[in-house]
């Protein structure tokens, strides 16, 4: 069964950050999902180049068709312009997201702290060497990792496409 379009009812905004090319808003959508109206935590990305959202799409699909754990991204079409929303992996605040490398290409002290750190670093470098097979580069600083504070254990996805390239297509 295809999947529906995603057309959310309504759109708050809960928290707004600006960055380097992009702006992010913590949101909680309004969408249909099994035949009701549900309120969802979504993160909502504003990038300065709307032509971005396109390529944000087809990393996301892209990957998760080679079997990479890569956030889905949704677009939708406004009067004012292209729309982009990701999941967001916090789902409201119940796990915490850190980065897996840090800005000076390092590993960052939280996810070396992971309870299954060796897991992980292995699951991203054969992630990473799936999405190569297929015609991806994936740089370290795209992913995050998802954290159960209880456990402290984490999983990691692709979230940052502008650390994503797809060479030749």
């Amino acid at each position: 069964m295809p999947r529906k379009p995603f057309k959310p009812r309504k759109v708050e905004i809960v928290e707004e950050r600006q960055g380097v090319n992009a702006k992010t808003r913590k949101v909680n959508v309004e969408t249909l999902i099994g035949g009701k109206f549900r309120r969802v935590p979504m993160i909502e990305k504003v990038l300065i180049n709307q032509d971005s959202y396109y390529t944000y799409r087809r990393f996301s699909a892209g990957l998760r068709r080679l079997g990479v754990r890569a956030v889905r991204v949704r677009l939708i079409e406004t009067e004012s312009g292209t729309r982009c929303f990701l999941p967001d992996l916090t789902r409201g605040g119940k796990f915490k997201v850190v980065e897996f490398e840090d800005p000076t290409g390092g590993l960052t002290q939280e996810a070396k702290g992971l309870s299954n750190f060796a897991e992980v670093s292995r699951e991203i470098a054969e992630q990473t060497q799936r999405a190569s097979m297929g015609g991806f580069e994936i740089q370290d600083r795209a992913w995050l990792i998802v954290v159960n504070p209880k456990t402290n254990k984490g999983v990691p996805w692709v979230v940052d496409f502008k650390q994503v390239d797809n060479p030749g297509h």
